[in-house]
């Protein structure tokens, strides 16, 4: 009976092997998971994965999906956790699309870094398994290998050894698996014109914040003012002022507006007619709006009548200009 027992054990492993072959030789690219086992057949850009339950060999679809048509198919196939790979290369530039078989989504192109575009030659092929840190790319032209973390962006490269025999597959795995990757070379899995485009995109995120601050502090400082008795400035250039320049725009900083009336009491003489302190107070208005045009290339202040009393003129503050009132 024990005989009996193992020899049926042994009839079932036989049977799942034959199926696991036969399945491969259906699809262009199978990979398996504990029970079940998975497809790929590629038409062109379209990629239809199809499943099965083992040791069954009815493949079943269960996703369409499209890849980008800008660059060449794919033809070389991976497959790592729940990412499935297709490498191509064209035009000296190796590139992968990258997969997600349970979401059955296509994440996009990428280009390879070059050192890893290197080893892509006629006998290149995947590693059946992979190891537990990516997909494993064997050179046997080169005798050399690299694991591929394409979701971490790492490529780690190893020689094979003489005594690694190039077509065994256990024991290429064997000697991968006790490799320790942070011992080899390693450099970015992707690089080039992708990454470039990234960079320049952050790059030129950065440098827009940068000028919108430069020019926010620049419009804000140059609209922010420092008044003084002897002059008006802000931090790139000043003009000097009269004692009634001053004390307008100290009441405007203060106030905001003055009244004409008030304005014309500042040049109040006994000896001057009103129609000469009219005179030497729009000569001061005109002289002091002139000097701030020339100097800062702003309107500082602007003249209306007053809404309670139409025989009344108001000066008012600009009300994007700032004056703050110092003693020196």
């Amino acid at each position: 009976m024990r005989f009996l027992k193992s020899k049926h054990t042994l009839t079932v492993v036989f049977l799942s092997l034959i199926t696991s072959l036969s399945a491969q030789d259906e699809m262009d690219f199978y990979w398996a998971t504990f029970s079940s086992g998975y497809g790929l057949n590629q038409t062109g850009q379209v990629v239809e994965l199809y499943s099965c339950e083992l040791p069954s060999r009815e493949f079943i679809p269960y996703a369409k999906i499209s890849l980008s048509d800008k660059y060449p198919s794919p033809n070389l196939w991976a497959h790592y956790g729940e990412f499935i790979y297709g490498f191509s290369n064209s035009n000296d530039f190796t590139r992968v699309q990258r997969i997600n078989w349970h979401t059955k989504e296509s994440l996009g192109a990428r280009i390879l870094h070059p050192k890893v575009s290197e080893l892509f030659d006629e006998k290149l092929y995947v590693l059946e398994k992979s190891s537990a840190d990516g997909v494993v790319l064997i050179s046997s032209l080169q005798r050399k290998a690299v694991i591929l973390d394409l979701e971490n962006n790492k490529a780690y490269y190893a020689s094979i050894p003489s005594e690694v025999a190039i077509d065994s597959t256990k024991t290429l795995y064997d000697w991968i698996s006790a490799i320790n990757p942070e011992k080899l070379e390693t450099t970015y899995a992707y690089r080039g014109i992708d990454l470039m485009r990234e960079a320049y995109t952050v790059l030129g995120a950065v440098l827009a914040l940068f000028l919108v601050g430069v020019a926010y502090f620049f419009t804000t400082t140059r609209k922010t003012f420092r008044l003084n008795k002897k002059e008006l400035s802000n931090r790139f250039k000043k003009i000097p002022l009269t004692p009634e320049m001053y004390h307008f725009l100290s009441t405007l900083a203060k106030h905001k507006k003055i009244k004409n009336q008030a304005l014309l009491d500042l040049f109040f003489h006994p000896e001057l007619t009103s129609d000469s302190i009219l005179k030497r107070k729009n000569k001061m208005i005109g002289e002091l709006q002139e000097s701030i045009h020339d100097c800062f290339q702003l309107q500082f202040f602007d003249k209306k009548k007053d809404p309670n009393d139409r025989r009344e003129t108001i000066y008012s503050l600009n009300p994007r200009i700032t004056i703050k009132v110092t003693e020196s």
